[in-house]
């Protein structure tokens, strides 16, 4: 973990006036105005994509200077949803980015892998050369302690590609993590070669929170040497940084490196020095973190009394004019009242009434129109019959008068007209509206116009006997249509089909 703890240390410390970061409120303010403004609203494109900015502003604040893990996991889960790849792939890489970076700092290393490398093959398509060395550089620090050589490796091309475009950021970075990967595996000539070449970056760029901890580096490489002098020249020059931008908590990462120092070194005296300086700021930021909820605190109670203040105020003024008010004011009002009360629930009565009265017309309507469309449907069922029979009685005259095969064929197509089964489908939709939607959504696969006819007269609780005249097909060709209807079902064990489709 001590790559981690170097290279990965929260980006914020209190000082004596505050935190380092002073602009993570607006920042989280502005973010939080943006979203009571969009969220759940009817938005444009671009009012989305300002949504998802904010909720990523939001992620990254509670991740990188709050390190409030859950509330930064929140709003990142936030702004993936509703399809946050299709609206922007840009945005999407960054919040799966801190998602990923979420999963490192809470040791779900495998997960923030994983995300790393989602990003990556995005920020390859779109051809952000600097997100790709951002999430190389993550997923070297997701290795370390998994497997230092591929830890290495990450590192290594996160290096590569930051020489390439100049990425000062990122070089330094990087130097910094192979150079501390040397460091840990003792190759202490390797370590100060890749440490070295981050030094004039940091000083030239003015990293003084990176140059400080670099330096702090060096005074660990150089103690692990026993060159317990250099190691001191460089702690100093890190308590020379922390001295000039007054952050105790690296002021507390100084003498806790100068205290192992001087105890390696056999200075007792000098390393108990460091370790009471240590605790002494340890200290210092517990009160500052006290004070800060004090002030906070107090802020809340002064802001809750002017308000009960102002309540108690209110509330003598109400009463002293009320008190003021003459019986007869107050009779007017009351009665007005008591008249307003009785319009209302006179007005609600005749509403209720109203609405019986449409209830019970519109129940006889459907009941009329129920007993038409069935009337409809039998005189339907009786007409394909009789139509059935008269082909049956055709078929039988034309076998015995007409030779001719192929005229006889065509004569029976004639007859064999579907405009009865198209009236009795109309008819029937009408009586029972939302049945074949309802059957299309419990089948497995489609169903044939026989299946929908035959469904259709089950409905109707016709016998096989029946169906089979209608239909005119033998009783065992329904039995098959039934049991091939019932396979395309999703029935419940021991469940009939007739069963299954009168409930529908």
């Amino acid at each position: 973990m001590r790559l981690i703890i170097l290279l990965l240390l929260p980006c914020y410390f209190f000082s004596q006036n505050g935190t380092l970061f002073s602009n993570k409120d607006s920042l989280l303010e502005e973010g939080f105005n943006i979203i009571s403004k969009y969220e759940g609203a009817d938005l444009t494109r671009n009012e989305h994509v300002l949504l998802k900015e904010a909720y990523i502003s939001i992620g990254n604040t509670f991740c990188n200077e709050l390190d409030q893990y859950d509330s930064a996991l929140f709003y990142f889960n936030k702004g993936l949803e509703n399809d946050l790849l299709g609206l922007d792939s840009s945005l999407y890489a960054k919040c799966i980015t801190g998602i990923g970076k979420v999963y490192g700092m809470t040791q779900r290393l495998d997960e923030a892998i994983l995300k790393h490398e989602e990003a990556i093959k995005i920020q390859q398509e779109r051809g952000d050369t600097l997100g790709i060395i951002s999430s190389y550089y993550q997923i070297g620090v997701c290795y370390y302690d998994k497997d230092r050589d591929i830890a290495l490796d990450f590192f290594k091309k996160s290096n590569q590609l930051s020489l390439i475009v100049s990425y000062n950021q990122y070089i330094a970075k990087t130097y910094r993590a192979i150079g501390q990967f040397y460091l840990d595996i003792k190759e202490i000539d390797s370590a100060l070669l890749y440490l070295n070449k981050a030094l004039p970056i940091l000083e030239a760029e003015n990293e003084f929170y990176d140059l400080c901890n670099l330096n702090l580096q060096f005074a660990l490489l150089y103690s692990r040497s026993k060159k317990y002098n250099k190691a001191i020249t460089y702690a100093k020059k890190a308590q020379k940084v922390a001295n000039k931008y007054s952050y105790l908590q690296l002021l507390k990462n100084v003498h806790d490196v100068l205290t192992e120092i001087y105890y390696y070194k056999g200075d007792c005296d000098k390393a108990i020095e460091n370790l009471e300086i240590k605790h002494q700021i340890v200290d210092s930021l517990s009160g500052l973190e006290v004070q800060k909820n004090i002030e906070e605190l107090t802020i809340l109670y002064n802001v809750k009394l002017k308000e009960e203040k102002n309540q108690q105020l209110e509330a003598e003024i109400k009463a002293t004019r009320l008190a003021k008010v003459s019986d007869r004011y107050l009779f007017f009002i009351l009665l007005l009242i008591i008249i307003i009360m009785c319009i209302v629930i006179y007005a609600k009565y005749l509403l209720k009434k109203r609405k019986l009265i449409i209830s019970s017309i519109r129940m006889k309507v459907i009941e009329v129109k129920k007993r038409e469309l069935t009337q409809r449907l039998s005189s339907a069922q009786k007409m394909i019959l009789e139509k059935n029979n008269l082909i049956e009685k055709l078929k039988v005259d034309i076998s015995e008068s007409v030779h001719d095969e192929e005229k006889s064929k065509l004569l029976l197509e004639k007859l064999n007209t579907k405009n009865e089964w198209s009236e009795f489908m109309i008819e029937f939709e009408m009586l029972y509206p939302s049945f074949f939607s309802k059957l299309n959504n419990v089948v497995s696969e489609s169903l044939t116009k026989n299946d929908i006819r035959l469904s259709a007269l089950m409905k109707l609780n016709l016998s096989n006997k029946e169906i089979s005249d209608l239909l005119y097909v033998s009783d065992a060709a329904i039995k098959k249509g039934k049991n091939r209807l019932s396979k395309k079902m999703i029935l419940d064990k021991g469940e009939k089909l007739t069963g299954y489709i009168n409930r529908l």
